[in-house]
């Protein structure tokens, strides 16, 4: 042994030889003092993931798209909309309630409109809006025309008066109707209602 050193010395001393030793001495240790094999173990992180929803519509862009967030629609991000030429007590209420993104316009002039195109659900007046654009059945076809160009908007058609063609063509395509007179609570139930579905 010794004199194989001395014949290896160079090789033995330089950085591969000293290397080889080092690890041939570490490999016996381990086997001699364990019984067992050296455990490995890998941390493997699920991959990240992430899902945007866009809804397409034509003529118009959609609120899904504008909104487009991590977020599940709920109190703090979802944005009602109320159509009404006169001031509506369920506007404060809804936003005393915790609906901050609770908005009252008196009428739509273009159904590009941002307040409309941001919001989720829209209550529409029966009377006294859609006169901007020249609807004659005023709220109904206000009501309408929005449906038809954002059909996964929900809207909502409300009036005071207690009658009125309820089998009106264009009042059938809205998602719901609702006296103006209803309790609040009415109000909020068919918000919750639509919450559901639109986070289904």
């Amino acid at each position: 042994m010794i004199e194989w050193l001395s014949v290896n010395r160079t090789w033995v001393f330089s950085g591969i030889g000293i290397s080889i030793i080092a690890m041939t001495f570490k490999l016996l240790k381990q086997f001699f003092t364990s019984d067992s094999k050296p455990e490995i173990t890998q941390s493997v992180n699920p991959p990240v993931t992430q899902t945007t929803n866009i809804s397409i519509v034509s003529n118009g862009i959609d609120a899904t798209t504008e909104n487009a967030s991590c977020h599940s629609l709920d109190k703090d991000h979802i944005f009602i909309l109320f159509i009404d030429d006169e001031k509506f007590g369920v506007v404060n209420i809804l936003r005393n309630g915790g609906w901050k993104n609770t908005k009252l316009v008196k009428d739509i002039k273009d159904l590009d409109d941002a307040d409309l195109r941001r919001a989720h659900i829209v209550f529409v007046d029966i009377n006294g809006v859609g006169i901007a654009l020249q609807f004659k059945n005023q709220g109904i076809g206000l009501a309408s025309a929005i449906k038809s160009k954002y059909p996964s908007k929900k809207v909502v058609i409300y009036s005071g008066e207690p009658n009125g063609d309820r089998f009106d063509r264009d009042l059938r395509k809205v998602d719901d109707v609702i006296k103006k007179n209803a309790e609040p609570i009415e109000f909020i139930n068919i918000i919750d209602g639509f919450i559901g579905e639109l986070n289904a």
